[in-house]
């Protein structure tokens, strides 16, 4: 499995109370020359910071077709990621 790095960017694909569905951007592979698309959850804790549009918000502030930019830790030789900070922008609807 190919390592993820801080901060994730992608478009939202699912939305749950604390967790976030999000599909990258294009991105190259590192066993392929060709433009892959990976989808990924993240978990979201009361301590992450939120924000949609430039503004403070809650995680269920962010709808499905934003575009956002995650942040987050992870421990070396670990899979879990703890997200420190969401920063969302608004999909085509403009809201």
């Amino acid at each position: 499995m190919d390592a993820v790095s801080s901060p994730y960017a992608g478009t939202v694909v699912s939305l749950t109370a604390n967790t976030l569905g999000v599909k990258s951007e294009a991105a190259k592979s590192k066993r392929s020359s060709s433009k892959a698309r990976r989808s990924l959850s993240f978990t979201v804790t009361d301590g992450a910071k939120v924000t949609r549009n430039g503004q403070s918000a809650a995680l269920k502030d962010i709808k499905p077709g934003d575009s956002v930019s995650v942040t987050f830790d992870c421990k070396k030789g670990s899979s879990s990621r703890k997200v420190t900070g969401v920063t969302a922008t608004s999909g085509s609807s403009g809201q």
